[in-house]
């Protein structure tokens, strides 16, 4: 409007200086900015759900964004439903609800995503910055031992703007702990901050410690772009593609996800993606509710949450006393322990109690990073790029998934006709044998006996007289 707004005392002055008074918003409220003709003025990419008693955060965000910004107490009120409903799909909230599980809900099931903002300052300047992003703690090599149990600890949300700008490096409990470094820890954090502070994300990759053994590594937190259940999402595929881009300006190639209902077709959409390479996947209503589950999803990994270092769960001597009995099986699911690590609890001194944890560990409980343990699991459940060996073959042969849970192996690839597929037990039996009848066969099922008992098994793939020979197990 070119106006100037002023409250009620400043009337009489600016009439005083001849200025004309272009509207009064005496008695106006959200509902009316949203019947008004001014309502299509406002931005449909960006909205600001923020109450009234936090006036001086994210307003100036919301001006410069041309966000409408709005509150009510009701998340299903009438209002609310009309400011997402005006919104494009795939589009962003800032600031935060009134409950966090139907806040999310509502805002998800209108495919949109909401960043917890409702404290933030200076958004306008942060995200008017550029800067490269590069982690530079990815693993150049991974530990090949067989017997050990293998722990990742993830500090949860990382979505949160009003911590990452603040208490995060600004305080001595989180990543600004004098008392980091001493063992390898994981990181949530928005990907959107590669738009929203980008130098800042720059200073924490700069930050982290990276030695032969210790590494702070990152993970895309938390569903994405921002925080959404995926499973209530409608236009899930859209998400997934515009999280990979932010993913990879961001140099993130983990996601952590957190729903009300694991789907594997979601995760698909997910893991289809060039930039993300694996998946931590949490429960809303119970972070370690897949209880250490690993699935093979088109030859990557979701990952589910063993324990939580949290308040009213586990601190570090009990978590530690659990990780201690836990089997030493490098080619099982049980083998390794994703930890939800809670940022709230502890006083928010989690790298204190994580360190705790760790020098309570036997010699053969090892903590790695994130990216680490990722690579670990693939390499031991043969889920690595390429499987070609002796065979000469033009395109990698993929076999998932691994382990099996179900009654059937994937074996994906350029296969030649008359390429003899055998499934070979532990004691070198041949259980199953199959003959390539499609010359380029790119996706053979291999169907597995009800019977066929947990363990270990190779594929065998004998072309003339070259032979492939890959490991699997099998965990019903």
């Amino acid at each position: 409007m070119k106006a100037v707004a002023v409250t009620e005392e400043n009337v009489p002055l600016m009439k005083s200086l001849g200025k004309t008074m272009l509207l009064d918003a005496r008695g106006k409220d959200e509902t009316w900015a949203l019947s008004s003709t001014y309502s299509s003025d406002f931005s449909k990419d960006i909205t600001s759900f923020q109450s009234e008693d936090k006036c001086l955060f994210l307003s100036d965000y919301s001006v410069f964004a041309n966000a409408f910004h709005f509150f009510d107490r009701s998340i299903n009120s009438q209002l609310v439903t009309d400011a997402l409903n005006r919104m494009d799909d795939n589009r962003v909230v800032m600031g935060w609800g009134p409950d966090e599980k139907y806040t999310v809900e509502k805002i998800s099931k209108n495919s949109l995503q909401i960043n917890p903002a409702d404290w933030t300052e200076n958004l306008p300047v942060l995200s008017n910055f550029e800067a490269t992003l590069e982690q530079h703690t990815h693993a150049t090599t991974v530990n090949d031992d067989d017997n050990v149990h293998t722990v990742c600890f993830l500090v949860s949300d990382g979505d949160n703007f009003d911590w990452l700008l603040k208490e995060f490096y600004g305080q001595p409990k989180a990543y600004g702990s004098p008392n980091r470094g001493q063992v390898s820890i994981g990181w949530s954090i928005s990907p959107a901050l590669s738009e929203l502070g980008p130098t800042l994300m720059k200073y924490f990759y700069d930050k982290a410690t990276n030695t032969a053994t210790v590494k702070d590594y990152f993970v895309g937190s938390t569903s994405g772009l921002g925080y959404m259940n995926p499973d209530l999402f409608p236009n899930l595929q859209a998400s997934a593609d515009l999280t990979s881009k932010f993913m990879k300006k961001a140099d993130l190639n983990i996601l952590n996800i957190i729903g009300t209902k694991y789907n594997t077709d979601d995760m698909k959409k997910y893991l289809g993606q060039d930039n993300i390479d694996a998946v931590f996947y949490y429960k809303y209503d119970n972070y370690a509710g897949l209880n250490g589950a690993i699935y093979t999803v088109d030859n990557k990994l979701v990952i589910g949450a063993r324990y939580r270092l949290w308040d009213g769960f586990d601190n570090a001597s009990t978590l530690a006393n659990k990780l201690n009995h836990q089997s030493t099986d490098a080619y099982s699911s049980a083998g390794y322990s994703l930890i939800a690590v809670h940022a709230w609890s502890f006083n928010q001194y989690v790298v204190n109690e994580i360190n705790a944890c760790a020098s309570q560990l036997n010699s053969n409980v090892i903590v790695v990073s994130p990216d680490e343990f990722v690579k670990r699991i693939k390499k031991k459940f043969g889920l690595s790029t390429a499987i070609k060996k002796n065979l000469s073959i033009d395109d990698d042969i993929l076999v998932y998934p691994n382990p099996v849970h179900i009654n059937y192996l994937n074996i994906k690839g350029k296969l030649k006709n008359n390429d003899i597929i055998e499934i070979v037990d532990i004691n070198g039996r041949v259980i199953i044998k199959k003959k390539v009848a499609t010359e380029s066969a790119n996706n053979i099922r291999i169907e597995l006996k009800s019977s066929t008992s947990n363990g270990f098994f190779f594929v065998k793939i004998v072309r003339n007289d070259k032979v492939l020979t890959t490991k699997f197990s099998v965990q019903r």
